[in-house]
């Protein structure tokens, strides 16, 4: 055997060679006869949904190797079934959902029942049930263009994979599977993030910020995206802290969309996080109407329900394990502080917080949202007081009581 392979050692590397090589051609082959869809947007108008979808299409192996664009498909049906069928017959290609990070919603959905129209993609199969949902204040498809210009994923710069991250953008994170599940269940709320992207315009010399990376723009896309090199480089970015879309039953409810209501709903959650808190007029020893920048590293939150008095009431207890006092604007200048003056910053933080909590609860029971879960913890703990005192959710929502209580165990500086 091994004088075998001595003796025809390069009829083997031929045979090698001749053996992949086809295959690596259509390998190839199937990558440029395929597009991949990394977002989706469902608009409603009248009686027809529309369907958009953000695809990377690969180039042809005759142009640059690796180079790719992005664009954006849109067919219209009166289901969604036959809007997606249109769009997949319009790609022309091999269409792969596989990558798809996000499906956006449009205003005109929140008339309706949003379980009925997203059932489709649990059933079908056609998306992750992991796929993350977001909403858009206007229509979804204008919104989902915008992302076009943003460069969220330099080391697979080939796709620009849209990522709307918690972490990063302070939204909250909710699944397609999590949509659907929560809305049947005995509180019914679920929350959604609305997905905002601002733009700036700055002078600069220079091609669109959203051609594609080697790829080529054609069409009316390559004509905004001329024009808007000529009046300077437009930037898009996400908004920091967005509005939350409350939904109760798979309908609309309303939104949270003041700054303290936001920011108490993501303090009181401990899947949701926000670093950053300010705290103004501060007076203690040294601190003349001082302003203090003070970072959350490490936070805890438990909620839970009981009875007072024949009602409910529900407790919201948030522990800040760790945090770091970052900027102090004072009269004069502070290079340390008393014990005193920890102890108030730390009472100063816990009636910040607070405020901000009770402020999404106030908004949320307005709108008849029940966001912290109450409902449910009732009927899991208290099952025969909640059901023999209120008939419905709403009548155990309007009766329930809240109560916050913040405690800081280390604060640096």
């Amino acid at each position: 055997m091994k004088n075998f392979a001595k003796n025809h050692i390069f009829l083997i590397i031929i045979l090698i060679i001749l053996f992949s090589f086809p295959v690596s051609l259509s390998s190839q082959a199937r990558l440029n006869n395929r597009i991949i869809v990394t977002g989706l947007a469902i608009d409603k108008a009248e009686s027809e949904y529309e369907i958009t979808a953000q695809v990377v299409k690969t180039s042809p192996s005759s142009k640059q190797a690796g180079s790719a664009s992005i664009e954006f498909v849109s067919d219209k049906d009166k289901t969604i079934t036959g809007a997606i069928s249109k769009l997949l017959y319009k790609t022309g290609k091999m269409t792969a959902f596989s990558h798809t990070g996000l499906i956006l919603l449009g205003d005109g959905l929140m008339k309706d029942d949003l379980t009925k129209a997203l059932d489709y993609f649990v059933r079908d199969n056609v998306v992750e049930d992991s796929v993350l949902l977001a909403c858009a204040s206007g229509a979804a498809k204008d919104e989902l263009k915008k992302t076009k210009d943003i460069d969220v994923s330099v080391g697979i710069g080939l796709q620009k994979v849209f990522s709307y991250k918690q972490k990063e953008s302070d939204g909250v994170m909710t699944s397609l599977l999590s949509f659907l599940k929560c809305s049947k269940d005995e509180s019914g709320t679920v929350a959604i993030s609305e997905m905002k992207i601002s733009s700036d315009n700055s002078s600069a010399q220079g091609g669109s910020q959203g051609s594609g990376q080697g790829g080529e723009q054609q069409g009316s896309e390559q004509t905004e995206n001329e024009n808007s090199a000529q009046g300077g480089e437009q930037s898009q970015s996400f908004e920091a802290v967005s509005p939350i879309n409350c939904f109760v039953g798979g309908v609309y409810a309303g939104k949270l969309k003041e700054p303290d209501e936001i920011e108490g709903f993501m303090l009181a959650k401990n899947e949701c996080s926000i670093d950053d808190l300010t705290l103004e007029n501060v007076n203690c020893g040294k601190l003349n109407n001082a302003t203090i920048g003070v970072k959350i590293k490490h936070k805890t939150s438990k909620i839970k329900l009981c009875y007072q008095d024949g009602l409910p009431c529900l407790e919201v207890k948030i522990s800040i394990k760790n945090a770091e006092i970052k900027e102090i604007q004072n009269d004069e200048a502070i290079l340390d502080l008393s014990k005193d003056e920890f102890d108030f910053i730390k009472k100063e933080i816990a009636g910040a917080i607070s405020k901000k909590v009770a402020a999404c609860f106030n908004k949320s029971q307005e709108l008849g949202a029940d966001i912290f879960g109450a409902y449910k913890l009732g009927n899991r703990f208290y099952y025969r007081q909640t059901k023999h005192k209120f008939a419905t959710r709403q009548e155990f929502l309007s009766a329930l009581k809240f109560n916050v209580s913040v405690a800081t165990t280390r604060l640096e500086y």
